[in-house]
């Protein structure tokens, strides 16, 4: 699996290296997550004490909503963009979003299902049972497993959520069962991405500059990390949907090898 791993990661990678603008998507997706934090959390925050608590968990929760939105959207992004070039052509930043942005209204149920699901995961996770946290982590390479192809049929193909969702399903039980590699071999990838930041971070002790360079370092793995993902989403849909086994990016044997029995 960690063999496999890197090498999904590389043949990614290699699709970014022909666009490296695309590396500028997570960047901008963290820039407008940090904006909208700004304008809604620090005034709801100031304001907390004078609004009712049932309101005030509602707000969060749209809060919360725009913030999984945006994370999905210029994933979406990415994948138009990955697909784009997988297919021949030359992406640019705009034509990224300009695909995205073309899928606007179909990703809001996507993003408010995956938050709401999302949320009930982590609320089984933070309790202290260990049981619980077992649950958990079964939930979620469950959901990763059914819903790994959702985000592309949607951006690639045009379908709603509800169809993208059926098609997703049937299209995971067919070629692979239940079983995910993949995913969590990118997550490993991620991961070990962002050592040199937790360690910076670890480091330092107070000092400023090291717990800004610590910050930047594991933003910048972070954006790699989602760049690498929308690559291979858009890869591995072209390998469920259109049977292509390899291109230039990824060697005969990877994506078919990504998902087993």
């Amino acid at each position: 699996m960690i063999s496999r791993s890197f090498g999904l990661a590389k043949s990614s990678f290699r699709v970014l290296q022909a666009d490296k603008e695309l590396l500028l998507l997570p960047v901008i997706s963290a820039a407008a997550a940090i904006l909208t934090l700004l304008i809604t959390v620090l005034p709801l925050t100031l304001a907390s004490d004078s609004i009712p608590t049932g309101v005030f968990v509602v707000v969060l929760f749209l809060v919360y909503l725009a913030l999984a939105y945006i994370t999905i959207f210029f994933s979406a992004a990415l994948i138009h963009g990955a697909n784009e070039r997988l297919s021949g052509g030359d992406p640019t930043v705009s034509s990224a979003i300009a695909g995205a942005t073309a899928r606007a209204g179909a990703i809001l149920p996507w993003a408010i299902v995956s938050a709401t699901v999302s949320l009930i995961i982590r609320g089984i996770r933070s309790n202290d049972n260990f049981v619980a946290k077992i649950i958990a982590g079964l939930l979620a390479a469950a959901w990763a497993s059914v819903t790994f192809l959702i985000l592309p049929m949607i951006v690639i193909d045009g379908l709603t959520f509800g169809e993208a969702s059926k098609q997703a399903k049937a299209t995971v039980r067919e070629r692979w069962g239940d079983n995910v590699t993949a995913y969590a071999g990118l997550g490993i990838v991620s991961f070990l991405l962002s050592l040199p930041g937790l360690a910076v971070l670890w480091l330092s002790q107070g000092n400023i500059a090291l717990l800004v360079l610590g910050a930047v370092l594991l933003g910048a793995a972070a954006a790699v990390g989602m760049a690498l993902s929308g690559a291979y989403q858009a890869a591995l849909y072209r390998y469920a949907t259109l049977g292509e086994t390899h291109n230039e990016y990824f060697e005969p044997g990877l994506l078919e090898n990504s998902f087993h029995r």
